[in-house]
């Protein structure tokens, strides 16, 4: 990844007069629908090799950045549906991704771990669904139990069973 384009997501990440969710929006990689749509001839294989590379590069460059944003959110306190706690959510959920890329790459138990005991004390669907996922798509060993919990708690309710498969299929 270009050094100047890394210095300008660590400057978007640092800037504290930037609102959570304009970060979000701005570190968020192109969807790989958006990129395969976005060119002339769409190899799907490529386009999903070239963005996990690099998600897992910009999970390197910025891991210290990312574990800032994780650890300067608590998951206590009660859940709002405010426009600034559903930005600090998305910029959460988007940290714990990149640093559950991190820690599988470098075999970090502990960092993944965190991740799972955050998916365990969650107490809204969006920061446990953000949590499985940065485990599921990071392909920790993690995210087979924390599968099979969501699957447990989600009993009959017909939403929780279909965010269980969703997350499941676009992994």
């Amino acid at each position: 990844v270009d050094g100047a384009y890394v210095d300008a997501l660590r400057r978007v990440i640092r800037d504290p007069s930037l609102d959570a969710a304009l970060k979000a929006l701005v570190l968020t990689l192109p969807s790989e629908s958006w990129t395969a749509e976005s060119i002339t001839e769409a190899d799907p294989q490529r386009i999903h090799a070239a963005h996990e590379r690099l998600h897992a590069d910009l999970a390197e460059q910025l891991h210290g950045e990312w574990v800032d944003i994780v650890e300067q959110a608590p998951l206590a306190g009660g859940y709002q549906p405010t426009p600034e706690q559903a930005g600090r959510r998305a910029l959460v959920n988007l940290a714990l991704a990149h640093v559950a890329v991190h820690a599988v790459r470098h075999g970090d138990g502990v960092w993944q771990g965190r991740i799972y005991q955050r998916f365990k004390d969650a107490g809204n669907m969006t920061d446990r669904l953000g949590a499985l996922e940065a485990l599921l798509n990071a392909h920790s060993d993690l995210a087979v139990p924390a599968l099979e919990r969501f699957h447990a708690a989600a009993g009959s309710d017909a939403l929780m069973l279909d965010k269980w498969f969703q997350v499941q299929s676009l992994a």
